[in-house]
């Protein structure tokens, strides 16, 4: 009977709590993880890049206005950084979005970042929007275990409006069973990798039958990367008459100059694609350097890029006077470099200031781009006697139009040019997630206003560190459907025993000097090229170095 009088009690209670429980389960929303959703408080929180923030009486908020861009560089977008990022549950974002004109195309970008600012996971999403209505886009992620937060990009890259409202993020269920990030997932920062990397460059002629060269940076050989393979195709067939690489006179940097005569009335579309081996490597734990004590460890190599230049100009007295105040109360150099580039990725200048160069001076007045912020950045290290360099490259974690993008390397005694990503406010990024285009010189700063490269290119950038034309050509089509083009992906690493992959890079530098000249006389046969891609999809050293020979 007592057995029978428990038993009953049980149930009693469980009858009690049951509906509790099911009211709870079904009444457990999924939790809102942004503070200000809908852009209130002059969108604290948010971050804007030519964009601007209006009231609607019909929106329960403010809206942004992604301004749109006149150049490619000027991304026009709006963005939000979530720390710390839940890594059990599925997170949903979602907005409201409208264009200016019909079917307006917009991209949400996302990238989960680890404790040591590394891209781990990336996601990118397309919505094509009217101008009559409002269209809600969404999309969800599964942040990997080791995600510090995430940031969400809506990006405008189009020369007309769009605008964004009612924004949300909610953290829902349990991942479910099974679920996967591996496909957005990137190689870790000491995997060897395979990298894609493609250009499209669109000219015309300034009459018909005229003819005229196109100057065209390419991956050469510069720190952790070895260039395997180059395709050049030009469309139509005939408009190449010839082409030929050449090594700059400063070392570093290699040139694709292509000859081509586009038809009658028409335009020659030229793209590369390369292949490109990067090596794989830990973050340096750099050594400590005292800014009282820098001068004298630098060596004669590195001094050239302490001088003001035409487009890094570290002698403006605006830029002396920010880099005295990033530099207060700083006495180690790893930590002044980490005050730059805060400061670059989050200036966003003065209000009115108008975008039309890319220049150090200019982006410190206007925030600009990613190609200003690495002037900017460069003009701040050299304001405080600290050497440092341009670098212009293609990205793996973005998968957006972009001419191409840019980072920052200064020197560090006892271990030399160290990167930094001064937009995004990263230290030392890893060298598998960005094939090398160019690196600037002094030389190439001076010329940064060159009347014939600002034909193709906003003033302000490094010479010869994009693509240049000649007199006699032009820029065709849209120079952002050519930037669509542009880009770089991962596309298998590259594992093996330490002297396997000591002979692989070994073989690779050597293959590059052979590549070039093999191309150059059209005896890279689509063949070898097709042999050492099919190598590379196996992953192992042994093979690709075996097809390299």
């Amino acid at each position: 009977m007592r057995f029978l009088l428990k038993f009953a009690f049980l149930i009693a209670l469980l009858t009690l709590a049951l509906p509790t429980c099911l009211a709870q389960k079904q009444a457990a929303p999924a939790t809102e993880l942004l503070e200000n959703p809908n852009f209130d408080s002059g969108a604290k929180g948010w971050f804007l890049r030519s964009a601007d923030l209006v009231s609607d009486k019909q929106i329960a908020g403010q809206i942004v206005v992604l301004k749109g861009v006149g150049d490619p560089e000027a991304w026009s977008h709006v963005g939000i950084n979530i720390d710390p990022t839940p890594t059990d549950q599925e997170l949903k974002f979602s907005c409201m979005l409208r264009g200016d004109v019909p079917k307006t195309n917009l991209m949400i970008n996302a990238f989960a970042y680890n404790n040591k600012d590394d891209c781990i996971a990336k996601w990118h999403s397309d919505f094509s929007v009217d101008k009559a209505k409002w269209t809600k886009a969404s999309t969800v992620y599964n942040a990997p275990k080791n995600s510090k937060y995430l940031a969400i990009w809506i990006v405008n890259p189009n020369k007309t409006a769009a605008y964004v409202c009612m924004a949300g993020l909610k953290a829902g269920p349990k991942k479910k069973s099974g679920q996967s990030i591996a496909e957005h997932a990137a190689p870790a920062e000491q995997d060897n990798t395979l990298v894609q990397a493609t250009c499209l460059v669109r000219v015309k002629g300034i009459a018909n039958g005229k003819s005229g060269v196109v100057s065209l940076p390419i991956p050469g050989l510069y720190r952790e990367q070895f260039p395997l393979t180059f395709k050049l195709a030009v469309q139509p067939a005939g408009a190449l008459l010839d082409y030929h690489f050449t090594k700059r006179a400063d070392g570093r940097n290699w040139l694709c100059k292509v000859n081509v005569k586009p038809p009658n009335n028409g335009e020659a579309i030229i793209t590369w694609k390369s292949l490109v081996l990067i090596s794989g490597r830990k973050k340096k734990d750099l050594p400590k350097v005292q800014l009282s004590e820098l001068a004298a460890q630098l060596p004669a190599e590195a001094k050239p890029w302490l001088r003001s230049t035409a487009c890094v100009q570290s002698a403006d007295a605006g830029i002396k006077g920010k880099a005295e105040e990033l530099g207060k109360n700083i006495t180690d150099l790893e930590s002044y470099a980490k005050s730059v580039i805060k400061f670059t990725s989050e200036n966003t200048g003065k209000p009115g200031v108008e975008f039309n160069s890319l220049d150090a001076k200019k982006a410190l007045a206007c925030g600009g781009s990613c190609t200003s912020k690495a002037n900017l950045a460069a003009a701040l290290f050299r304001a405080h006697g600290i050497p440092a360099r341009t670098v212009s490259h293609l990205p793996t974690w973005f998968d957006g139009p972009m001419f191409e993008h840019w980072l920052t390397e200064y020197w560090h005694p006892g271990a030399g040019w160290v990167w930094v990503e001064p937009t995004l406010e990263r230290f030392q990024p890893a060298p598998n997630e960005l094939p090398i285009l160019a690196v600037s010189s002094p030389e190439d700063e001076d010329k940064a206003f060159d009347p014939i490269q600002v034909r193709y290119i906003m003033p302000g950038a490094a010479y010869l560190s994009g693509c240049l034309l000649s007199p006699h050509l032009y820029a065709g089509g849209k120079t952002s459907d050519d930037c669509s083009q542009n880009r770089a992906k991962q596309v298998c690493t590259i594992s093996g025993t330490e002297r396997e992959m000591k002979k692989l890079f070994e073989t690779a530098q050597r293959n590059f000097y052979k590549l070039m000249r093999t191309t150059q006389e059209s005896t890279q046969t689509s063949s070898r090229i097709k042999e050492i891609e099919i190598a590379s999809r196996s992953g192992k050293a042994s093979e690709l170095e075996t097809v390299l020979k």
